[in-house]
């Protein structure tokens, strides 16, 4: 039987119900798994179809249970009904979802934390961007030679995005006073939001900037820290410039690219903030990282959170960064 509304249209909601229910045959785990949600929330009933599409797609892709299930996985779901549905769809399948997360516990895609889908960009489509592919990023960095100086320079940029999640135009802006390199920090002033940014150096993010000014930079009369490598000398104009080279790299590494994939610098930045929410780091420290003040102000967390901080700054042990 199919509902029509007054205007003996079918509704979205109806839709949603009417059309799939029939053809998405799951496993005998995920509809045992799927009846338990429904008699736990019997008031979500309606929107229980986005658990169900959910369990299909993991069953399509050949994952016989969701403990076998990865982050990844979840994130890749979210991305493509992101594709197809509102954001208000959207916002109702992570609330469906952060509900099963509650009633089957950590066995339910271990290692997935519900506030990493904060960090997934969500446009007036309510379409999803994914986040810079980790696996793709060993590569692109890995391909950088290192001995000359625009490969340094590259490399350091590359960090600074993956590392520490500043924006292309900040980079671009960086002034080598930013840098304290007794007490391993960077001070800046976003200039996107115009407030001050306050974070820590790690080992990676500062040894690579560091070299680059030791051994990579042109001897050239002028503040700005990164460089062109080649006349006329200046500074980077613009976040665009930035943007550049991360689209250079990933030709010279042989990464494809097309729109909306996540390989993008501003996607380096949701690889950031993805890494820390899958390491169950607070949003709260997340949302000062990224220098975001949606979350309360930055400046009131810098006095009691900066070891904190220093947590969140990558480490991306999984790159090889010998050559510095």
């Amino acid at each position: 039987m199919i509902l029509y509304s007054k205007k003996k249209k079918l509704t979205k909601l109806t839709r949603l119900i009417v059309k799939p229910l029939n053809k998405l045959d799951l496993s005998p785990f995920y509809e045992q798994k799927y009846n338990e949600f429904k008699e736990a929330y019997p008031n979500y009933a309606r929107y229980s179809i986005h658990l169900k599409y959910c369990f299909h797609y993991f069953q399509n892709a050949n994952i016989d249970s969701f403990v076998n299930a990865k982050p990844d996985d979840m994130i890749n779901f979210m991305c493509k009904m992101s594709e197809k549905y509102s954001s208000v769809t959207m916002s109702r399948a992570r609330n469906i979802i952060a509900h099963a997360r509650k009633l089957f516990g950590d066995e339910f895609v271990p290692g997935f934390s519900f506030d990493s889908l904060l960090t997934a960009k969500k446009g007036a489509s309510g379409k999803i961007f994914k986040a810079f592919p980790k696996d793709e990023l060993n590569i692109i960095l890995e391909n950088i030679d290192a001995k000359t100086e625009k490969g340094i320079r590259d490399f350091a940029i590359i960090i600074l995005g993956a590392c520490l999640g500043i924006r292309a135009c900040d980079i671009a802006n960086l002034k080598l006073h930013n840098f304290n390199w007794n007490s391993k920090t960077l001070n800046f002033v976003q200039l996107k939001t115009g407030k001050q940014l306050f974070l820590p150096l790690n080992n990676i993010a500062g040894d690579a900037v560091f070299s680059y000014i030791e051994n990579g930079r042109p001897s050239i009369n002028s503040e700005y820290v990164f460089i062109s490598a080649r006349a006329p000398l200046r500074h980077f104009p613009n976040g665009s410039a930035i943007s550049q080279v991360i689209l250079s790299r990933m030709k010279s590494a042989g990464v494809s690219h097309v729109s909306g994939d996540g390989k993008s610098f501003h996607g380096l930045r949701r690889f950031f903030a993805t890494e820390l929410l899958n390491q169950q780091t607070p949003i709260h420290l997340v949302a000062q990282a990224l220098g975001q003040s949606g979350i309360g102000t930055v400046k009131q967390y810098i006095d009691i959170d900066i070891e904190h901080l220093r947590l969140c700054a990558l480490d991306l042990d999984s790159i090889t960064v010998d050559k510095l």
